[in-house]
């Protein structure tokens, strides 16, 4: 549920600055209209033009609100994307926009519309701005992820080592022997090492949508099955533990097999944002499309939500 609900607050941030960056395209383009219209008009009267740029300032205004709410919602996040400030560039924009009304009130159509000019050209740079920011937050948070999971993956086949030498130790150590209290202190270590393990991969399943939730399942068991080897072995039910030993180990390298298709894939992810970077700010149509989980997937993640 906590894995869920922070990849949906991800995908919502993500959703929200692609739509703030398509608005301020899109609002970049009917100022820099009506900066000609204001440039051609002969007449005296800027009523229309007035109400035009108006009904700008306040989808500006909006745009404005929308970036800040971004901003909130990102550092709500368990670990916040690194997002810089938009202040003084949204400031900038402003002003330009009030001074076309006041400039159209006045009937300084020449300075309107230079000032409507200026604000096209502002409101494309901060669109731009946007794009490479998330662009660099999708990036170092992938490269961040991909060395972590890889650590996690080293771990895990040590770890599965470990159980494996242990197993093969305990099948030729008798209850009586003095080594067998040790292998019952090596299997409390293996259980220790196992819990950091699952609380890593838990965190980095919070971030990334490729490590899928069937995680949970073989992470059940590992903890299932390293518990009652641990009674068993407290018990001197040597068979039992050693039976619950290979469970262990058996979900261990499922686990790792897992971890591994996840890493291939978000490598696979890296190397398609590097080969395919846009050539120019604003030339990608969806910007940060290859880091979002489908469709199909979010469908699963609101099933298990409900």
């Amino acid at each position: 549920l906590d894995r869920n609900l922070e990849l949906f607050k991800q995908l919502e941030i993500e959703q929200k600055l692609n739509k703030a960056i398509n608005d301020l395209n899109d609002l970049a383009k009917q100022e820099e209209k009506l900066s000609k219209e204001t440039e051609n008009n002969n007449s005296k009267d800027n009523k229309e033009l007035l109400e035009k740029q108006e009904k700008i300032n306040k989808d500006f205004n909006d745009i404005a609100k929308d970036i800040d709410n971004i901003d909130k919602k990102n550092k709500e996040l368990e670990f916040p994307n690194e997002f810089k400030s938009t202040e003084q560039d949204k400031n900038n924009i402003k002003k330009e926009l009030n001074n076309s009304s006041e400039n159209l009130k006045n009937s300084k159509n020449k300075k309107a519309s230079q000032s409507q000019k200026n604000a096209s050209e502002q409101m494309e740079k901060l669109s731009e701005k946007l794009e490479k920011m998330e662009k660099e937050m999708q990036e170092q948070q992938l490269g961040e992820d991909i060395n972590k999971l890889r650590e996690i993956l080293e771990n895990l086949i040590e770890s599965s080592k470990n159980q494996e030498d242990l197993m093969t130790k305990l099948t030729k150590t008798k209850p009586n022997d003095p080594q067998y209290i040790k292998i019952a202190q090596q299997q409390n270590k293996i259980k220790d090492d196992l819990s950091m393990i699952e609380d890593s991969l838990f965190a980095l399943s919070k971030r990334q949508a490729q490590i899928k939730s069937v995680i949970n399942s073989e992470i059940s068991s590992i903890n299932n099955n390293i518990e009652m080897s641990v009674d068993n072995l407290k018990e001197r039910q040597v068979a039992q533990a050693a039976s619950r030993q290979q469970l262990v180990m058996t979900s261990i390298n499922n686990l790792a097999l897992l971890l591994s298709e996840s890493l291939n894939n978000m490598q696979n992810e890296m190397n398609q944002k590097k080969s395919g970077s846009c050539k120019k700010p604003g030339s990608c149509k969806k910007p940060g499309n290859g880091s979002k989980p489908s469709l199909k997937a979010l469908r699963q993640m609101q099933e298990e939500l409900n």
